[in-house]
């Protein structure tokens, strides 16, 4: 009975540290725009790639998920998502420019990308240790 509860508070976790990264970019792009030197169109952009990457992802990402096992998907969504997340921080340190603004459209496409499972892979964990009988 334990180990269930505690298996959802690692669920909860991990969805609301993907919301404050969905998120980020929000708070991030003021500060970005000026120092950068983006437009609100191309913030808005970087909004669309992260949200293509999700879409198009949790189909695939539920189906993948099932076939490794949540444990073992969850460890490969943390990976991208924190190679996402280091990345845009990291990139105007080597890119400037039209290959920053693409650097930054991929990694946003990654972060979706990695970020698109985690409800369908989540919604199997709490099938299996939530049975509705219960």
């Amino acid at each position: 009975m334990r180990v269930r509860w505690n298996i959802f508070l690692y669920l909860f976790g991990f969805g609301f540290v993907a919301y404050f990264q969905q998120r980020g970019l929000t708070v991030a792009g003021y500060d970005m725009m000026p120092q950068l030197h983006l437009t609100q169109t191309q913030i808005g952009w970087l909004f669309w790639w992260m949200l293509l990457g999700y879409t198009v992802f949790q189909f695939p990402g539920g189906v993948i998920g099932q076939r490794v096992g949540a444990r073992w998907m969850f460890v490969i969504i943390s990976l991208i998502a924190f190679g996402a997340t280091v990345g845009t921080p990291l990139a105007p340190i080597f890119l400037t420019g039209t290959a920053l603004y693409a650097a930054f459209l991929a990694v946003q496409l990654l972060l979706g990308s990695a970020q698109g499972p985690i409800f369908p892979v989540s919604a199997g964990v709490f099938e299996a240790w939530f049975p509705s009988r219960q």
